[in-house]
């Protein structure tokens, strides 16, 4: 009896895994070359990959609900630089160069008005990332203008750190939603608490069936329906207890150069993003107030790509 149960749950799993939409790939790159007219400065550049999957509802949870479970792994990749990578003198630099890489987890609870995910990240950060090196390598294919100062990037530890995110709909219509995005970063490197009020105009999926949560499984292969598009404004305030890329690493051989980070940091998103059965798409451009003390504020776009198999 009970291995007939199992085998029919099995079966069941692979007919919707071979009907269904149940897992996604997602490229994410930030950058301000985007703009064409400014140079590599602050968060120069932004590499996020992940693959994503549904998974089954926890056995615990016995209410019969509208939940949607979901874990994605993730790889990410940051460089920081001073405003002008020309400069090599230090008395002249306003940020520490700072290269990053992480592997994460990240496990999603996900309801038509409500979601809450759970992420933790380990990694790197310092030289033995290659940041430097890679960044040199890329400039000089490009012919572009070559940074002087890797000299002085923040200096080898080790990247741990624990994200919970709490998102809630405060409105929600056909046509319009604003969200709330609550949250905090711990750990070795980030160490920061944060606040967004997101507005959707358009066509704005819930968040259990989202681009903004990246949610969009389930649908039914062949189905060419546009699954949702929205313009998106956002304004998000993040207060700072500590910052490695800026405030210098804690952990190992002390940094030959670090600067004082902002204690309230605040930025501007506005957006596009255009979602379909398989695929989605969002552009955005992102404002961010002066995040170093003495530095200026910093702009960049975000360009998000997903496809679903």
């Amino acid at each position: 009896m009970i291995g007939a149960m199992l085998a029919s749950a099995t079966l069941h799993a692979s007919n919707a895994d071979s009907t269904h939409l149940s897992r996604q790939l997602q490229l994410t790159v930030d950058n301000d070359a985007y703009f064409f007219t400014s140079y590599d400065r602050y968060y120069s550049s932004g590499i996020f990959a992940s693959y994503s999957r549904l998974i089954e509802k926890p056995y615990f949870n016995l209410s019969q609900d509208d939940g949607k479970y979901t874990v994605d792994y993730w790889f990410s990749h940051y460089i920081f630089t001073p405003k002008n990578i020309l400069w090599d003198q230090l008395e002249v630099l306003d940020r520490p160069y700072a290269g990053m890489a992480t592997l994460g987890i990240q496990l999603n609870y996900l309801y038509e008005n409500a979601a809450f995910s759970l992420k933790a990240d380990v990694g790197w950060l310092g030289p033995a990332t290659q940041t430097g090196e890679l960044m040199l390598w890329w400039h000089k294919t490009l012919r572009i203008r070559q940074p002087r100062g890797w000299d002085y990037q923040i200096n080898n530890t080790p990247v741990v750190v624990l994200s919970p995110q709490y998102l809630r709909r405060l409105l929600a219509s056909k046509n319009v939603d604003i969200i709330s995005v609550s949250g905090f970063d711990a750990g070795t490197v980030f160490n920061r608490l944060s606040q967004e009020m997101a507005v959707r105009v358009g066509r704005p999926g819930k968040l259990n069936q989202s681009h903004f949560t990246n949610s969009l499984f389930g649908a039914s292969k062949g189905d060419s329906k546009l699954a949702e598009w929205y313009l998106l404004a956002s304004l998000e305030g993040g207060f700072v207890l500590y910052d490695a890329t800026i405030d210098g690493n804690f952990i190992g051989s002390e940094s030959p150069y670090v600067e004082q980070s902002e204690k309230w940091v605040l930025r501007h998103t506005y957006g596009l993003v255009l979602a379909g059965e398989r695929a989605d798409f969002e552009l955005s451009y992102k404002v961010t107030s002066r995040e170093v003390v003495g530095a200026e504020q910093h702009r960049y776009m975000r360009c998000k790509i997903s496809y679903r198999i």
